[in-house]
């Protein structure tokens, strides 16, 4: 039992990949929300949450695409800094 629970926390190029990937689509989809509200002045109607929910998946899609095509995935991590980040 201990050896499987110490597998699932070993990383792995794969575990790296599906972490990044899942924090894109939900930081995409939280600042998407916020913008949402921001402009609507956090009070949406039933057409303003169709339209979010309608522009979702083509952010999401745009996003990871342009991420792919410039290899963000592949980058190495281990050497990048608060300053790295800052900029």
């Amino acid at each position: 039992m201990k050896k499987k629970v110490l597998s699932i926390l070993t990383p792995s190029p794969a575990k790296r990949l599906s972490f990044f990937f899942m924090t894109d689509v939900l930081a995409l989809a939280a600042t998407l929300y916020l913008s949402f509200q921001l402009r609507f002045d956090f009070a949406m109607d039933a057409e303003r949450w169709r339209v979010f929910l309608y522009a979702l998946p083509f952010f999401i899609v745009a996003k990871l695409f342009v991420f792919g095509s410039f290899r963000v995935y592949r980058m190495t991590w281990r050497y990048v800094g608060l300053e790295d980040m800052l900029r």
